[in-house]
């Protein structure tokens, strides 16, 4: 017996999946970091942007340069993921594909994770012993939004496939 596909409802929630991973990869430009380095006047707080946590960047206080950061290629790909599961979802609607779907799904959901990890990678990356890092709203919605498009699309081709 063939199945069919209800196309409509596919539509909505691929519209859905591409929203999600468009405002993954928007939150790129949110905060992303908080830094909390100890110097000799006491404890500073440090915003890092997400677009200086992920290309690098130099953070000077008083014209002391506090740290250096380098380009962070694995934060990076949290980000570029999410946007190759969109492609890979519209590509999956226009040639009825569940494999698609599955691929974009799972890109999605490796983007969010590593998205969530992004202070974890930071730290490695810069080898940051004295500093502690930890995250700022750009990477919690970020990788938050990463996980529900990557749950929809997983989902959404075994939901609406009628027999």
């Amino acid at each position: 017996m063939k199945k069919r596909i209800n196309k409509e409802a596919l539509f909505l929630l691929t519209s859905v999946v591409v929203c999600v991973a468009l405002v993954n990869f928007m939150c790129l430009v949110f905060p992303a970091l908080k830094l909390t380095p100890k110097l000799a006047g006491g404890q500073t707080v440090i915003k890092v942007e997400g677009i200086d946590a992920v290309f690098g960047g130099e953070i000077t206080i008083n014209n002391i340069n506090i740290l250096k950061m380098k380009f962070n290629f694995i934060s990076l790909l949290g980000y570029i993921f999410p946007l190759a599961g969109a492609v890979l979802v519209i590509i999956g609607l226009k040639k009825t594909n569940p494999i698609m779907y599955y691929l974009a799904g799972s890109l999605c959901i490796l983007g969010g994770i590593t998205t969530l990890l992004e202070g974890f990678i930071f730290n490695q990356i810069n080898n940051l012993e004295e500093i502690k890092v930890s995250l700022l709203v750009g990477p919690i919605i970020g990788g938050v939004c990463g996980l529900i498009a990557g749950f929809i699309s997983l989902g959404s081709w075994n939901i609406f496939n009628k027999k």
